[in-house]
Formats: C-alpha cells, structure tokens, sequence
C-alpha cells in the first residue's frame, strides 16, 4: 500500500511537470487566438464588452504565466506539491470557460464569418489541449467540456439560430 501511494504521488509530481513545461505554448497561442479573433471582428455595438472578455483573458494568461515563473523557481522537491497541481487545473479550467463565454456573449452579434471562425477556433483550441494537457487526462477531458459543451448547448437549443439570412446568423424572425 505504501508502495501505490508513492507510485501515485510520483505519477502526479510527473504529471504536473508536464503540464506546467507544455504551458508556454498554449498560453501563447491561446493569446494570438483571442487578440486576433476580438480586433478581427469588433463591432461598435459590442466593441466594449469585446475588449472587456479581451483584458480578462489576457489578465487570466498573465496569472498563469506567474505561476509558471513561481513554479520554475521553486526547488524541484517542491515542484510536485497537489498545490501546483490544483492551481494548474483551476487556472486551466478558467481560461476554458473565458473561451465558452466569447461564444455565449456574443453570438447574438456573430456575422457569419465570425461564427465560424468562433467554431474553428474553440474546436481547435480544444484539440491542442489535448496534447498540452496530457499530463492530466481528467484536466484535458474537463478543457474540452468546459469549452465547447456549453455553446454547443446553446447552438443545439436554439434550431432558429441556424437560420442565416445573408450575413447575419441570429433568431428568424418569424
């Protein structure tokens, strides 16, 4: 027994080391991703609120780049500590949901260009996770779930969405 709960906690210190050494990548290209999707497709109506999602996301990056940094210099003994862990996943988890929020807050307003951009980016953002987070498969899984779920509920409860009338993606008007 006290053998599998050092292989356990082994397995996990590994687990994070990985998560925490793949971080740089998807932070930076979760980063370009948002900048490029928001300044490509502002709107006035809806330009405030974009910029608003835009600075929360980019401040949500900032906190897990310090938490990087905090992480790369702590002596490795401690490297492996569930704290790490758990403040990878919360932080992790978050930047999923900021990315579901851009669809559910502004789809009303998507041109059709923007909401297949919004598509294409969530699916592959959730595709890079995948092997980003691979040092937690539960993390990767939840990543995915966090991200497309909840728009994809959206898109799915509201069939009129779908209803494209020359640029416009929104409720038919009936």
């Amino acid at each position: 027994m006290k053998d599998n709960a050092a292989h356990k906690s082994l397995y996990r210190s590994e687990g994070t080391k990985l998560l925490y050494l793949n971080s740089p990548t998807g932070i930076a290209i979760t980063a370009i991703a948002a900048t490029v999707l928001v300044l490509t497709f502002i709107q006035k109506i809806n330009a405030g609120q974009k910029l608003a999602w835009l600075a929360a996301m980019l401040i949500l990056l900032l906190v897990r780049i310090v938490f990087l940094y905090r992480w790369r210099k702590a002596p490795s003994s401690e490297r492996g500590n569930l704290i790490w862990h758990r403040r990878f996943v919360a932080l992790s988890l978050s930047t999923a949901a900021c990315w579901s929020a851009y669809g559910l807050l502004f789809w009303p307003t998507f041109s059709l260009e923007e909401f297949t951009c919004t598509i294409i980016i969530l699916s592959a953002m959730t595709a890079g996770a995948a092997s980003v987070l691979s040092g937690d498969r539960t993390l990767a899984a939840l990543y995915t779930c966090f991200t497309l779920l909840p728009f994809s509920f959206l898109l799915l409860s509201l069939p009129a969405l779908l209803i494209v009338t020359g640029k416009q993606i929104g409720r038919a008007h009936v």
